[in-house]
Protein backbone atom coordinates (compact mmCIF):
# COMPACT_ATOMS: atom_id res chain seq x y z
CA UNK A 1 0.00 0.00 0.00
CA UNK A 2 1.59 3.52 -0.87
CA UNK A 3 0.75 6.25 1.35
CA UNK A 4 1.06 10.13 -0.38
CA UNK A 5 4.25 11.74 0.74
CA UNK A 6 4.37 15.48 0.74
CA UNK A 7 8.10 15.82 1.17
CA UNK A 8 8.63 19.83 0.63
CA UNK A 9 7.88 22.91 2.43
CA UNK A 10 6.52 24.06 -0.98
CA UNK A 11 4.40 21.10 -1.25
CA UNK A 12 2.47 21.50 2.20
CA UNK A 13 2.19 25.59 0.77
CA UNK A 14 0.73 24.45 -1.98
CA UNK A 15 -1.80 21.89 -0.35
CA UNK A 16 -2.83 24.31 2.45
CA UNK A 17 -3.42 27.13 -0.45
CA UNK A 18 -5.82 24.63 -2.62
CA UNK A 19 -7.20 24.03 1.05
CA UNK A 20 -8.13 27.51 1.59
CA UNK A 21 -9.15 28.32 -1.64
CA UNK A 22 -11.68 25.74 -1.65
CA UNK A 23 -13.00 26.17 1.80
CA UNK A 24 -13.69 30.14 0.10
CA UNK A 25 -15.36 29.08 -3.11
CA UNK A 26 -17.64 26.64 -0.75
CA UNK A 27 -18.30 29.33 1.50
CA UNK A 28 -18.94 32.11 -0.85
CA UNK A 29 -21.39 29.72 -2.77
CA UNK A 30 -23.51 28.75 0.11
CA UNK A 31 -23.96 33.02 1.22
CA UNK A 32 -24.60 33.69 -2.02
CA UNK A 33 -27.64 30.82 -2.39
CA UNK A 34 -28.67 32.22 1.04
CA UNK A 35 -28.65 35.77 -0.56
CA UNK A 36 -30.41 34.86 -3.53
CA UNK A 37 -33.61 32.88 -1.55
CA UNK A 38 -33.73 36.57 0.41
CA UNK A 39 -34.18 38.07 -3.04
CA UNK A 40 -32.35 39.38 -6.29
CA UNK A 41 -33.01 42.84 -7.53
CA UNK A 42 -32.07 44.53 -10.50
CA UNK A 43 -29.78 46.79 -9.12
CA UNK A 44 -28.26 47.36 -5.61
CA UNK A 45 -30.72 50.63 -5.16
CA UNK A 46 -33.55 48.47 -5.44
CA UNK A 47 -32.23 45.84 -3.10
CA UNK A 48 -31.70 48.14 -0.69
CA UNK A 49 -35.35 49.65 -1.33
CA UNK A 50 -36.70 46.27 -0.82
CA UNK A 51 -34.48 46.12 2.42
CA UNK A 52 -36.18 49.10 4.05
CA UNK A 53 -39.56 48.18 3.15
CA UNK A 54 -38.75 44.68 4.93
CA UNK A 55 -37.02 46.11 7.93
CA UNK A 56 -39.20 49.94 8.85
CA UNK A 57 -42.89 50.47 9.03
CA UNK A 58 -44.19 53.47 7.48
CA UNK A 59 -41.73 54.63 5.36
CA UNK A 60 -42.05 57.80 4.37
CA UNK A 61 -38.79 58.68 2.65
CA UNK A 62 -35.55 57.25 1.60
CA UNK A 63 -32.14 58.99 0.70
CA UNK A 64 -29.45 57.50 -0.93
CA UNK A 65 -26.69 59.35 0.60
CA UNK A 66 -23.89 57.21 -1.05
CA UNK A 67 -23.30 53.85 -3.33
CA UNK A 68 -19.58 53.02 -2.59
CA UNK A 69 -17.75 50.24 -5.22
CA UNK A 70 -15.87 48.41 -2.94
CA UNK A 71 -12.17 46.56 -4.43
CA UNK A 72 -14.24 44.66 -6.93
CA UNK A 73 -16.83 45.93 -9.37
CA UNK A 74 -19.40 43.53 -8.36
CA UNK A 75 -19.66 44.42 -4.49
CA UNK A 76 -21.19 47.62 -2.83
CA UNK A 77 -21.85 49.48 -0.18
CA UNK A 78 -25.15 51.50 -0.13
CA UNK A 79 -25.79 53.76 2.09
CA UNK A 80 -29.38 55.88 2.79
CA UNK A 81 -31.21 57.59 5.00
CA UNK A 82 -34.43 55.84 5.95
CA UNK A 83 -37.22 58.47 7.45
CA UNK A 84 -39.82 55.93 8.76
CA UNK A 85 -42.44 55.44 12.02
CA UNK A 86 -40.69 52.98 13.29
CA UNK A 87 -38.25 50.05 12.90
CA UNK A 88 -40.37 46.24 12.07
CA UNK A 89 -39.43 45.24 15.49
CA UNK A 90 -41.35 48.22 16.40
CA UNK A 91 -38.25 50.24 18.27
CA UNK A 92 -37.98 53.70 17.54
CA UNK A 93 -36.01 55.67 14.83
CA UNK A 94 -33.18 58.04 16.47
CA UNK A 95 -33.43 60.55 17.87
CA UNK A 96 -32.80 62.54 14.48
CA UNK A 97 -35.65 61.55 12.83
CA UNK A 98 -34.27 58.90 10.63
CA UNK A 99 -32.08 56.17 10.32
CA UNK A 100 -28.53 55.74 8.75
CA UNK A 101 -29.01 52.29 7.10
CA UNK A 102 -26.04 50.99 5.27
CA UNK A 103 -26.18 47.08 3.64
CA UNK A 104 -23.52 45.10 1.32
CA UNK A 105 -24.87 43.99 -2.08
CA UNK A 106 -23.16 41.72 -4.46
CA UNK A 107 -23.77 41.49 -8.29
CA UNK A 108 -25.26 37.91 -9.57
CA UNK A 109 -26.12 36.64 -12.48
CA UNK A 110 -29.86 37.70 -12.11
CA UNK A 111 -28.87 41.51 -10.78
CA UNK A 112 -28.40 41.96 -6.80
CA UNK A 113 -28.57 40.20 -3.71
CA UNK A 114 -27.57 41.23 -0.14
CA UNK A 115 -24.78 39.83 2.18
CA UNK A 116 -24.54 40.73 5.87
CA UNK A 117 -21.27 42.54 6.65
CA UNK A 118 -20.96 39.55 9.37
CA UNK A 119 -20.97 36.88 6.27
CA UNK A 120 -17.73 38.77 5.05
CA UNK A 121 -19.27 40.36 1.40
CA UNK A 122 -15.41 41.54 0.69
CA UNK A 123 -14.32 37.67 0.80
CA UNK A 124 -17.49 36.87 -1.38
CA UNK A 125 -16.80 39.47 -3.93
CA UNK A 126 -12.89 38.01 -3.97
CA UNK A 127 -14.25 34.29 -4.66
CA UNK A 128 -16.25 36.10 -7.28
CA UNK A 129 -13.50 37.35 -8.94
CA UNK A 130 -11.41 34.35 -8.75
CA UNK A 131 -13.65 31.46 -9.39
CA UNK A 132 -15.40 33.52 -11.94
CA UNK A 133 -18.74 30.94 -12.34
CA UNK A 134 -20.14 32.50 -8.98
CA UNK A 135 -22.97 33.89 -8.48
Amino acid sequence: MSRLRISSPGSIVILLLVVVLAIICIYSAIQLHLGKQVGVYPTAEESLYALVARDYRGVKRVEIARMDRKVFDHLRFVKAYVYAESRSDGSELSGRGYDEYGRFFVSVKDGWTFVPKDRFPKVIALSQWLFRHLG
